[in-house]
């Protein structure tokens, strides 16, 4: 009788199902070679769930030597190294070791970010005039260079993007998303501008009704991409794209309205002046007061700080598409470690939990005025019919502050593709890896639904 320590034997060949030892070594050149083509850890798990489709017993694969491993046990693993980044040690994961290509990608991935971690930690100071104190950092990754320092090909796709970013959130926030564009094959920078900060350009022929809080943030956008092409990338057109992200929605589309000539592709991720667009502005206002209570809710609720219907962890399934359960093999410890996926990208959480104080009291009334003043909609379709800029927008589906229904109503009146994306307003945090992928797909092939439903 088998003690109750003592692990069931290991599948082999011997002793599993003919036919699904069959399935799987015919399977396994075929991840072997979606392994070798992925460029991130996001894409090493889809590879994995993609191996194991259409098994009927619990997904496998097989290992160098014969033996079978457990796709979720991959799964696992291969999010415990995308999470701890630097910190994990790919050698303490046992699953991974059995698979030698698939060991040797993760190792040289986990290499790779840690170098565009150490290029996006660096900070350019850039001072928004020369008689002035204030100034601001520009954090960036340029493809280009890394790829020809590296003897690699050069990018297909040589556009850098700017990250535009809202209210309360900075460059550690962006961090995630910078490095998993960088990851996809683009250049891409970000700014912090710090509150305090009250400098705009005067000479800026700025939109009527624009709050001096939006000047602020648009010289700021307008200076970065000033200072990226002198110093920063190899850019001869001068051109963007940019992933605006709820207040950047406003400052990128003021900022294109004053300078067209910079920008290529605009993405307006759960953006903010879109919204509530026939009310009079104190109902905007108030408005948008009662729903930032809700998200605040929401995000300390994310960041694991109090329940909710939707947790955090069924938000991550919804993601990565795979059920929160323990697993039916009798020798396995518990495959999904909530503890563990809490932590994620505790950089966002803590900044996001700094709300309400970042930029003091003063900051969420700027904040509510500057989006209550704005109808993004007009300026959206001149800068696509006057200019030929790109534009798409990006909602969260769950998104307490900008409703998802009504920015699919603003796109249709402005005539550019909107796709609803699972997540609410803080998905760029704290679902960095699949947004990501949205953002490069969805900047390749903007337009293309649109133009469609036009020929049509």
């Amino acid at each position: 009788m088998k003690g109750l320590s003592e692990k069931p034997r290991q599948p082999s060949p011997e002793n599993i199902d003919p036919s699904l030892l069959k399935e799987l070594t015919e399977k396994r050149p075929q991840f072997l070679e979606l392994v070798k083509d992925a460029k991130t850890f996001q894409q090493l798990i889809w590879d994995a769930e993609i191996a194991g489709l259409g098994q009927e017993t619990r997904a496998k694969v097989l290992g160098d030597d014969g033996s079978t491993v457990s796709v979720d046990r991959i799964v696992q693993e291969l999010i415990n190294i995308d999470i701890g980044e630097e910190q994990e040690d790919p050698g303490n994961q046992r699953s991974l070791r059995q698979i030698r290509a698939l060991f040797q990608k993760v190792v040289e991935l986990r290499s790779q970010r840690a170098e565009f971690n150490t290029l996006y930690r660096e900070e350019r100071v850039v001072r928004t005039t020369p008689a002035e104190d204030e100034f601001f950092a520009i954090h960036a990754i340029d493809r280009g260079a890394f790829n020809k320092e590296k003897n690699l090909d050069a990018p297909e796709e040589k556009t850098p993007i700017m990250i535009a970013l809202g209210y309360s959130t900075g460059d550690i926030a962006a961090r995630r998303n910078a490095v998993g564009l960088a990851e996809l094959g683009r250049s891409v920078a970000t700014f912090d501008l710090p509150p305090k900060n009250t400098y705009f350009d005067p000479t800026l022929n700025y939109p009527p009704n624009t709050a001096d809080f939006t000047k602020v943030h648009v010289t700021a956008l307008l200076k970065s991409l000033e200072e990226c092409n002198k110093n920063v990338f190899d850019n001869p057109d001068g051109k963007y794209d940019v992933l605006a992200y709820s207040v950047g929605g406003i400052n990128t589309v003021i900022a294109a309205m004053i300078r067209p000539e910079k920008f290529r592709k605009i993405l307006l991720v759960n953006s903010a002046g879109l919204t509530n667009r026939n009310d009079p502005y104190w109902k905007r206002f108030k408005k948008l007061a009662q729903s930032a209570v809700a998200h605040r809710k929401q995000v300390l609720s994310e960041a694991g700080k109090t329940p909710q219907k939707m947790s955090f962890f069924e938000r991550m399934a919804l993601l990565y598409d795979f059920a929160w359960n323990d697993t039916e093999e009798e020798d396995a410890e518990k495959v999904y470690d909530y503890n563990r996926l809490a932590d994620l990208h505790t950089e966002f959480s803590a900044e996001m939990e700094a709300i309400s104080k970042k930029g003091g009291w003063k900051m969420p009334f700027q904040v509510a005025d500057a989006i209550s003043r704005i109808d993004l909609v007009p300026m959206i379709k001149y800068l696509k019919e006057e200019h030929g800029i790109e534009i798409g927008m990006l909602p969260g589906e769950g998104d307490p502050l900008f409703d998802v229904s009504q920015i699919e109503e603003a796109g249709k009146d402005a005539g550019v593709d909107v796709f609803p994306a699972v997540g609410a307003h803080a998905n760029l945090g704290f679902n960095p890896a699949g947004m990501t992928e949205l953002y490069v797909d969805f900047l390749a092939h903007m337009g293309e639904a649109q133009d469609t439903d036009e020929k049509n």
